[in-house]
């Protein structure tokens, strides 16, 4: 899977995509029209990793390079695309996975290092790419990999850990909420993956593999309590790829069905707030491999964002936007 991402504001599109070799940065108007375009210029090997949006009204995106070892760098943009300020991250400790802005703090997720060992990690960025605080490091090896807040304002994390050498089934995921300053709330270890996660008006939607193989999805309130689970049967061995949440709380999937890409096409399934269907709509494009890379919502309305993979296995030469207002 390319390195993708989307960020939706009132009144544009920003999408970043690394095809032809290239890390690109680009903003469009909400009929499709390209209202800019910037080459990730640090190296050859830069790659876009994940953006957010500050309450300042700029683009932040994380970059990450492998021309000499593992090296990552915050670029700020102005909403006319202006590179702002380039900071690479000051802790080579640290590898950043997610991250957003709350309440005026740029809040990161992913590993940190000790003694040569992974460790899922959250903590606080400057903009200059200063690692200014850590806020929680879990005490099993693993990696955070996914950022969300919950209805109750604070950070909910998914990722992988060692499982519990006691355990008979052995499980790997782990989702740990947070308060702001990095205090346990709650935890839950019930799957082989957590692979995502989403904040919602009334907690937070996992996304999650359990130890018998079933694709689920899950909504947790901010006490850690489910309110629901739900698997992925809506298409016959159909793997998650993506995970959003509307204005007034109905959660967006999308699919990927394995097998034969030609009968397996990516789809896009919209639920109500408790879980059930409301609609779903096969993504188009007719090429093989059409991959759904990103998505995101218009903010404040139902009208969904997604960033398609196109072309054919191994060839990542083309990038389709497409928005659905419904």
């Amino acid at each position: 899977m390319v390195p993708a991402d989307l960020v939706v504001t009132d009144d544009s599109i920003y999408a970043a995509a690394w095809f032809d070799e290239r890390g690109l940065i680009a903003r469009y108007s909400f009929d499709g029209q390209a209202q800019w375009t910037q080459e990730l210029a640090l190296d050859p090997t830069s790659k876009p990793e994940a953006m957010a949006w500050s309450a300042d009204g700029f683009l932040m995106v994380l970059v990450r390079s492998s021309l000499f070892g593992t090296e990552q760098t915050l670029v700020q943009y102005s909403p006319d695309g202006e590179v702002l300020t380039t900071g690479a991250l000051d802790d080579p400790s640290i590898l950043v996975t997610d991250f957003l802005e709350v309440d005026g703090v740029i809040l990161a997720t992913g590993r940190r290092t000790i003694d040569d060992l992974h460790y899922g990690w959250l903590g606080v960025l400057d903009a200059d790419g200063s690692v200014l605080e850590t806020r929680f490091t879990h005490d099993r090896e693993g990696t955070f990999l996914r950022l969300a807040i919950d209805g109750s304002g604070q950070p909910v994390v998914a990722g992988l850990v060692e499982p519990d050498p006691d355990e008979i089934i052995p499980h790997t995921g782990w989702v740990q909420a947070l308060e702001l300053d990095g205090t346990p709330r709650w935890s839950m270890n019930p799957f082989n993956i957590a692979a995502d996660v989403a904040g919602t008006p009334d907690g937070v939607l996992v996304q999650a593999t359990t130890s018998n193989s079933v694709r689920e999805l899950m909504a947790v309130d901010p006490q850690g309590n489910v309110q629901w689970s739900r698997p992925y049967s809506f298409v016959s061995d159909g793997t998650p790829l993506g995970l959003n949440v509307d204005a007034v709380g109905h959660p967006v999937v999308t699919l990927l069905a394995y097998g034969d890409p030609q009968e397996g096409a990516p789809t896009l399934h919209k639920l109500d707030a408790d879980g059930s269907d409301l609609w779903s709509e096969e993504e188009p494009g007719g090429e093989l491999y059409d991959v759904p890379v990103a998505q995101d919502f218009v903010p404040e309305t139902r009208a969904i964002v997604t960033l398609t993979q196109r072309g054919t296995f191994g060839n990542t030469g083309r990038v389709l936007l497409r928005l659905r207002n419904r």
